[in-house]
Order: structure tokens, then sequence, then C-alpha cells
């Protein structure tokens, strides 16, 4: 079972809640910020490849369609009745 609530009302708050500059993105800081608030420490290494293949549109940031579409993949499986 999953205790993990992804929705989008969740993640446009903890997106607004981290971008600091109120740009609409996320910077590679920011996106560190947001894993460690969400109690996980994710090694700068690791945003660099997470901001890489989640950028796609190449701008260097995460909007928030790119934000979510992380979670979507990560989030808990749908279960199928």
């Amino acid at each position: 079972e999953c205790d993990v609530d992804f929705s989008e009302e969740y993640l446009r708050e903890k997106f607004d809640s981290i971008d600091e500059d109120g740009s609409g993105e996320l910077d590679e800081e920011e996106m560190g910020a947001l894993f460690g608030a969400m109690g996980r420490t994710v090694s700068k290494r690791i945003i660099a490849n997470i901001m890489r293949l989640s950028d796609t549109d190449g701008n260097g940031t995460i909007d928030f369609g790119e934000f979510k579409a992380i979670f979507d993949k990560i989030g808990c499986p749908a279960v199928e009745e």
C-alpha cells in the first residue's frame, strides 16, 4: 500500500514553496532543497542527473509540468482491479 500522496495539489504546494525566486521554474539548488524538505537526502550528482533527464525543453530548469512528470514516474503504481 502506498503512503505517499503525490496529488497535483500536493506537488503544486511543494513546487511553489521551493520556488524561492518565484520564477515558476526550479534550478538544481531548489530541487535539492525540495528533496531535503521531503525527507530525502539526494546527492548533487543525482540532482544533476534528475535535472538532465527531466528538463525536456533543455532550458536548464524544471517547470511544473516537468516536475510533475518526475513524481508521476516515481509515485506509487496504480492498482488495477
